[in-house]
């Protein structure tokens, strides 16, 4: 098996419940990164032998994506720019792949946008990016595994 393409990535936001849940592609992103990150916590003592030490605690999980300006006849555009001025927060799937491809990996769970920008660059097309992070919910934010 090659490389995983990043063009074969798919994001998505659930339309219906976290039981029966209803994918819909945010199909036009351009980039995304996908960021999990622990923190660092300093357990350090003097039996280090005069080294720093440390261990894995608490995980950050976020996402960061551009989105054309395809104006206010794109539903998943409007999605994204209602949730984030209303502060609404929106159950995402991010996978390395297809959501119906069984051992495609990534994570899901409740986030909500916490940046929202709008670039109009002279020669570019305009550009909105945003930047997710996890918000409590009934269900955290989780590592998922699409299975059969």
């Amino acid at each position: 098996m090659g490389v995983k393409k990043s063009i074969d990535a798919k994001l998505y936001y659930n339309s219906a419940s976290y039981d029966t849940p209803t994918w819909v592609e945010i199909a036009k992103l351009k980039d995304l990164s996908r960021t999990e990150e622990y923190d660092e916590i300093d357990v350090t003592t003097r039996a280090s032998g005069g080294a720093y030490e440390y261990d894995v605690g608490l995980l950050k999980y976020g996402l960061e994506f551009d989105y054309p300006d395809t104006g206010d006849s794109d539903t998943v555009l409007k999605k994204l720019v209602d949730s984030a001025e209303d502060r609404a927060s929106i159950e995402i799937l991010a996978l390395n792949g297809d959501v119906e491809v069984v051992g495609n990996r990534g994570i899901r769970g409740t986030m909500a946008i916490f940046k929202k920008t709008h670039d109009e660059k002279l020669a570019d097309a305009q550009v909105y990016s945003f930047s997710m992070k996890p918000t409590p919910a009934a269900h955290p934010i989780e590592t998922f595994t699409v299975a059969s």
